[in-house]
């Protein structure tokens, strides 16, 4: 199914106008250009296990999702204009194929980078965060194993949980982000301040902590 536009009243199969939120309008957006990517092919229809002979799939993945059904829902007004409620559905998408496929197989190389797209485009999109970092003056002065410490949290976090990082950055300290491309961005931890960046490690600890309670 191919992404289309269109101004910010959209219509169901029944001919209602459905009128998108600011924030709706920007889901599109985000969603729009997913589906136009060459590499986002294969998750903008729903999986055809029986034509593709996956006939695990199924019994592996209960709840089935696609790029093009999202889209229909959006536009269909089934998010009731709430941007989180798009986003699991999206994130749905990533997740089915990653639990599916096998880790370092390109449908799954491909599926995480474009999760990691998502949630920094989601990110730019005003909305309240699972866990709020807690900024207090900073009593000490950040040394490198803060950093050391910054860079391994960071790569333990969930996509959607770094998203929240990027999110704070560009509302605190938006000299640390550098775009490096349409679907890459850096993190320059010396523009980082010290109160930031002492939080930031605290918020990515207590993330790490609920992410090991939803696995046990």
């Amino acid at each position: 199914m191919a992404a289309r536009g269109g101004s910010s009243t959209k219509k169901t199969k029944k001919s209602q106008a459905i009128e998108l939120s600011a924030d709706m309008e920007e889901c599109l957006s985000i969603l729009q250009q997913l589906m136009q990517k060459e590499e986002a092919a294969a998750f903008n229809e729903p999986v055809d296990w029986e034509a593709l002979g996956l006939p695990d799939y199924p019994d592996l993945i209960k709840h089935p999702m696609d790029l093009g059904t999202v889209l229909n829902k959006l536009e269909g007004g089934d998010y009731h204009n709430d941007p989180d409620q798009f986003a699991t559905d999206v994130r749905l998408v990533w997740s089915n194929s990653k639990q599916y496929n096998q880790p370092g197989s390109g449908i799954y190389l491909i599926a995480d980078k474009l999760s990691k797209l998502f949630e920094k485009k989601f990110s730019k999109i005003s909305r309240a965060p699972k866990i709020e970092p807690k900024f207090d003056k900073a009593s000490r002065e950040i040394t490198a194993d803060d950093k050391v410490k910054f860079i391994k949290l960071l790569n333990s976090l969930t996509n959607e949980q770094v998203g929240q990082v990027v999110q704070t950055l560009e509302g605190r300290c938006p000299e640390a982000l550098q775009e490096v491309d349409d679907d890459d961005l850096d993190i320059e931890i010396t523009k980082i301040d010290a109160s930031t960046l002492l939080a930031l490690n605290d918020f990515a600890e207590t993330c790490l902590a609920q992410n090991k309670k939803r696995k046990a």
